[in-house]
């Protein structure tokens, strides 16, 4: 059976008491290590009202919000983004403006008693962060020189929201009064767990609109803490409601605002100041650690701890890290050190520019810029909040898929007159118009007079298989008729900030990777056995006793041998893994396992139980899975998701049993078949086609089977032709070897693999020096199957291109479409357990397959001399030569509509003495096909049965009433089409979109001759149509793009 374990956070040692050493014995090596101790947090000094305070808990609150929810990753992580981020900043930005609500918890009390503040000290605190952030404090003055060059106008404002989240306009602008005591919260002081863990969500305003600040009587002496941003696109973080639901910051009722405060020496209102920097991504100034810790801030000298700095805050102070002459002593008067209020006064340079990138980059910082929650209220147009759509989609055909997203654009309030006509514009970012995204409905709206309901935009966002990463897109609003109506633009929304994810994956990050696959049959490498505590008996052993699937198995023992079972003995013990490499790989990874275990658990708490651990040294161990116990009989099978933490990285992972000295139920923790894997896509093994993708000039795509969306090949376009729909068939599959070219009397050696594919492009007759390189993707069992059969290693094997299917190729007809073209490989490799092969090739696509064919055949007898292919009345002429025809059984000539796929059309035997080298070959009526052009070639077959053929030939159809070509293609607004008619008569142009629905429709009446035709379609949106032009008795089609 399957089960599914939940996931928690905590260090190996969970109960009291000093850290255990950790012995470790080898089953294979030995390694000694440790268990990590937690840093133990500095406590602060006194402080107002004679109480001992902590001065800011934003650290500590950190790290239980990340232990309880590791998917958000680390602060290095948040750091490693920070340094790449900030490298990316445009040299000037605008003032932003921040709007914020003021959560005011209080007891019941009348305004201005007691927790309830009343307006004016709420106001003075956004006074003091106004003045702080932008440099306008009057106490700059007091800077000392030496710090006076890198203090800094951060460029932040704040302002008291106006609307509350029904828009409607608040009687106190900014706050939101709350009765804990009616909510259930008590009438005294509040811990913080009880507002991270109930409060926040309870009161929480959208955190994308509005900066959330907590004003609360919190117990334990603390004065505030913040929540830290996240990394925008930082795997495993800023998506998760985790981060979002308790974002902002809270701050002590007796340390908030500046009027009518008296809680000196904190009673100015920098403990926000302080606070709000950690929520825009400040760190202490002394990293919160010694002398080797940064703040990530050059400009800020190292210090060893905080300072505690008093009046009358006299500098200098100390110099906790003197490093000699020049060194410059504690910056005491930096914000984010624990100074006094009256003792701070400046941000520096560096804390601006990590402040503006997160404003810049952060989930719900970046769109805070933006929000509209300070305007007044009244006939204002605005974009909704900002937002992803995801390129991945079902609608459309063939490769012209998308998904259409609506964005509602809003009113305020409804305008007295109108209507207010409004033009959507793209103002910037990364996307594309026509390749990434349009407007199948334009990009007008209008708002009615006397009506608010919001006006939808439909945006079109285009799929592809081109892997372009998450790209953005900004629109913006403007009123095209403001004389005409009393609405008017809001004075923030206006643009609006979208980010289109992109589905597509190279198959490095794609691909299903297996890490860790151990059976413990055989021999067994580098697996270990250890303990937490010196006097445990109960350990881990790898033998035959008692297995849970087939005959050796892990679990724990008495003594570390025998069967499993355990006695009471306390322990805590652990397997550890081999070292798990996943440096190169990207994404979340997996274990799975079978186990079975009793274990203890006595009034809801285990007592004997086993556990799951990670190590990214060997040394330091965290549980991820805990008090695992109850399972029994077995086996069980369990699939866990492992920590973001191990994400990237080298790594162990431990299988731990804990045990006190009470009750024994055997068996103890047992395991087997452990595997580790990135869970991803599979390589397809079957036959299949792929849909269409796109294949355009200098792009790369990797297309995927239609049904299973298994892996089967990459593209890239390495020239600037274009290909257009392109799909890809596994046209021959198996796990051994097939015969090619190679005769009765060679061997297996030279046969190719059972997979083989086919490649069908839209259009396929690129130039000269069009090339592209295609990637093959083959498992285990395909490449082992043919290095079975050819008794050959997969490095010895190649890329062969056959101008037909692979599978036309025996070793009784070695050319059956021509010339074949072998890639001798050198970059064949390997993706995990996927075996890569990739090749360069011109000419076109056509069928692919692996192998060592070994030499060709003897050379094809038929020498083409010249091959030609003309238009004749109503006809096609083909006329060719060869250099002898004794060995020529027949020739058949060919015909294709789109250059891909050719029909037979005909067929002339050599008589000798008649032909003498010579064909002729007429096809008749070609007008019949309505297409514009044809394409021919020649299929010479000798008396054995081999194939050779010409060059294709392509021929411009002139149809037997008229003929018509239009351009430029793309156009951006005139379509110009050239019509010649032989005689005076009606004809009919018609546009259609790919879906085959009528879009335009024109009747034109023209005389005998050529006519140059003009059509305005500039309301068209971007993409792909189909041009019809007709007469009574024939059409022509021919394909456009709109840009």
């Amino acid at each position: 059976m399957s089960i599914s374990l939940s996931l928690t956070a905590q260090q190996v040692a969970p109960h009291p008491g000093p850290p255990a050493h950790l012995h470790v014995s080898p089953f294979q090596r030995s390694e000694e290590a440790r268990q990590a101790q937690t840093p133990t947090p500095m406590a602060a000094p006194s402080a107002f009202a004679g109480q001992e305070v902590t001065r800011c808990y934003t650290t500590e609150a950190d790290a239980a919000l990340r232990a309880q929810h590791p998917q958000l990753g680390s602060l290095d992580d948040f750091e490693a983004w920070m340094a790449r981020t900030a490298a990316t900043l445009p040299g000037n930005r605008a003032v932003v403006t921040l709007p914020v609500v003021v959560h005011i918890l209080h007891d019941g009390s009348a305004v201005g008693s007691g927790y309830n503040l009343d307006a004016a000290r709420i106001n003075s605190q956004i006074d003091v962060l106004n003045e702080d952030f932008r440099r306008l404090n009057a106490d700059a003055a007091n800077t000392p020189a030496d710090f006076a060059g890198v203090a800094a106008d951060a460029e932040v404002e704040f302002c008291m929201a106006l609307l509350d989240p029904s828009d409607a306009l608040m009687a106190e602008p900014g706050i939101n009064r709350i009765n804990k005591v009616a909510a259930g919260w008590g009438s005294g002081a509040i811990s913080d767990a009880l507002v991270e863990n109930t409060i926040k969500a309870a009161t929480q305003w959208d955190p994308n609109q509005y900066f959330n600040i907590w004003v609360v009587p919190i117990s334990g002496g603390i004065l505030g803490y913040a929540q830290f941003p996240t990394g925008s696109g930082l795997s495993g973080l800023g998506g998760g409601a985790t981060a979002a639901s308790t974002d902002g910051v809270v701050i002590t009722t007796e340390a908030f605002g500046r009027t009518n405060n008296p809680n000196a020496p904190y009673n100015l209102g920098r403990t926000a100041t302080h606070e709000v920097g950690h929520w825009l991504g400040l760190r202490h100034i002394w990293g919160d650690g010694n002398c080797t810790i940064d703040d990530y801030c050059g400009d800020t000298p190292t210090a060893s701890g905080p300072n505690y700095t008093g009046s009358p805050c006299s500098y200098p102070g100390p110099n906790s890290c003197n490093s000699g002459a020049g060194d410059l002593p504690d910056m005491f008067q930096n914000y984010m050190d624990y100074s006094d209020d009256g003792c701070m006064n400046l941000f520096t340079a560096d804390q601006k520019t990590r402040m503006v990138t997160v404003l810049a980059n952060s989930p719900r910082r970046l769109s805070l810029t933006t929000s509209d929650r300070c305007a007044a209220p009244g006939p204002y147009i605005s974009f909704g909040t900002p937002g992803t759509a995801d390129e991945g989609s079902t609608t459309g055909t063939a490769c012209d898929r998308y998904q259409d997203v609506t964005i509602p654009v809003n009113m305020l309030t409804a305008p007295t007159t109108g209507p207010a006509n409004i033009s959507v514009s793209v103002a910037g970012g990364t996307a594309t118009l026509g390749a990434d995204f349009s407007f199948p409905a334009g990009t007008t709206l209008a708002f009615p007079a006397g009506s608010s309901a919001a006006q939808n935009l439909s945006l079109r966002i285009l799929d592809d298989a081109i892997v372009e990463g998450t790209e953005t897109l900004i629109l913006s609003l403007t009123i095209t008729n403001p004389g005409g109506t009393d609405a008017v633009l809001s004075p923030s929304y206006t643009d609006l900030n979208l980010s289109i994810l992109d589905d597509d994956r190279t198959a490095q990050d794609a691909l299903a990777i297996t890490l860790l696959d151990e059976d413990f049959e055989g021999t067994v490498s580098g697996w270990a056995s250890g303990v937490f505590n010196v006097s445990s008996t109960n350990t881990w052993t790898i033998n035959n006793s008692d297995p849970i699937n087939g005959s050796v198995g892990a679990h724990v023992a008495i003594n570390g041998s025998g069967a499993p079972a355990y006695n009471n003995t306390t322990s805590h013990s652990f397997l550890r893994s081999p070292l798990i490499d996943a440096s190169s790989v990207s994404g979340s990874l997996e274990l799975s396992f079978l186990f079975e275990v009793v274990g203890e658990t006595f009034f809801g708490t285990a007592y004997d139980y086993g556990q799951l651990l990670y190590s990214l040294d060997g040394t330091n161990y965290f549980v991820f899975i805990d008090e695992i116990q109850g399972y029994s009989p077995g086996p069980f099978s369990a699939t866990v998701n492992l920590p973001a933490a191990v994400e990237s990285q080298s790594f162990y992972l431990a299988f731990g049993w804990v045990n006190d000295g009470g009750v024994v139920n055997n068996p103890p923790f047992t395991i087997d078949d452990v595997v580790v894997r990135r869970p991803g896509v599979a390589v397809s093994e079957t036959l299949n086609a792929s849909r269409e993708e796109y294949l355009g000039p200098n792009t790369t795509a990797f297309f995927y089977d239609e049904s299973t969306g298994e892996l089967i090949c990459q593209i890239e376009n390495l020239s600037a032709y274009d290909y257009g729909c392109t799909q890809v068939t596994i046209d021959r599959a198996g796990n051994g070897a097939t015969a090619f070219w190679n005769d009765g009397s060679q061997t297996n050696a030279y046969d190719l693999a059972d997979k083989t594919v086919r490649v069908l492009p839209e259009f396929n007759s690129p130039g000269p020096g069009d090339t592209y390189r295609i990637t093959l993707y083959y498992t285990g069992n395909e490449a082992n199957g043919w290095s079975t059969v050819t008794t050959r290693s997969w490095t010895d094997v190649q890329l062969v291109k056959s101008p037909g299917a692979i599978g036309n190729v025996n070793p009784g007809v070695p050319y059956p479409d021509g010339n074949i073209l072998i890639d001798s490989i050198t970059g064949n490799g390997n993706i995990g357990d996927v075996y890569t092969l990739s090749g360069t090739f011109g000419g076109g696509f056509s069928g692919f397959g692996a192998g060592k064919p070994g030499p060709p055949p003897a050379t094809f007898p038929i020498e083409y001399l010249s091959f030609e292919a003309v238009a004749q009345d109503r006809d096609a002429a083909l006329s060719w030569a060869f250099a002898t025809d004794q060995d020529v059984d027949r020739f058949v000539v060919e015909r294709s509509v789109d250059g891909t796929h050719f029909e037979a059309g005909g067929e002339i035997r050599p008589e000798p003495g008649l032909h003498d080298g010579q064909f002729h070959f007429r096809d008749p009526h070609i007008a019949q096909y309505q297409q514009p052009v044809l394409y021919y070639r020649v299929r010479g077959i000798d008396v054995s049965g081999q194939h050779y053929l010409t060059e294709v030939r392509s021929l411009p159809v002139s149809f037997a009433d008229f003929r018509a070509e239009a351009y430029p293609t793309p156009f951006a607004r005139y379509l110009t089409i050239d019509i010649e008619v032989s005689e005076a008569q009606p004809v009919t142009a018609e546009l259609y979109d790919l879906t085959g629905r009528l879009l335009r429709e024109t009747r034109l009446s023209l005389t005998q001759g050529l006519h140059p035709y003009t059509w305005d379609l500039g309301d068209l949106s971007t993409g792909t149509y189909m041009l019809r032009l007709s007469t009574a008795q024939a059409g022509i089609s021919q394909r456009i793009l709109k840009e």
